[in-house]
């Protein structure tokens, strides 16, 4: 009895001391994408490697890369990632012939003081040929210190990445 007293003690202390600190952060809590834009558009959407964890990425070092344990997206960043790119892609008339292959390989901040993006995109039209494939990459400066000044930058260079590739398309 005492084991499992001091058990679930341990338990509660856990969870208060991780939950109490624990932020939300959202990319897209001030969109609103119409339905409409959401079905029109053929979106594959990969995050490869240690951005799609759920924390916030921050290389801290030229050969470190940790996740922000107490710092983590409201929910998974590849759906955020896919909402933003339809948004964009709806509000900038994109054709909806075309499907959209997008690997996304660095989204985090860094020790320079800098929040990075960066993406491949492969274009197909109706017919399935590829009509573009590129790597597009942003950066941008952050400005004030904290998290919430790092996604807001994140949020900026992914809309450039995203700007990029439509204006290549063909």
């Amino acid at each position: 009895m005492i084991k499992f007293c001091i058990t679930l003690l341990c338990a509660v202390l856990s969870f208060g001391c991780s939950s109490s600190n624990e932020q939300r952060y959202s990319l897209v809590e001030d969109l609103t994408i119409s339905a409409v834009a959401d079905t029109l558009y053929k979106v594959n959407l990969n995050i490869n490697g240690v951005s799609d964890t759920g924390g916030i990425i921050l290389q801290t070092s030229e050969v470190t890369v940790n996740e922000a344990l107490s710092n983590r997206w409201s929910f998974d960043l590849g759906d955020q990632l896919t909402v933003l790119l339809k948004d964009s892609l709806y509000k900038n008339k994109v054709s909806t012939d075309y499907s959209f292959d997008v690997s996304v390989y660095r989204f985090q901040g860094s020790y320079l003081g800098e929040a990075q993006a960066a993406a491949v995109f492969v274009v197909k039209d109706k017919n399935g040929k590829i009509i573009l494939n590129k790597d597009f990459t942003a950066i941008k400066d952050l400005t004030k210190d904290g998290y919430a000044e790092l996604v807001l930058k994140l949020k900026e260079a992914w809309n450039e990445i995203t700007l990029k590739a439509i204006d290549s398309l063909p």
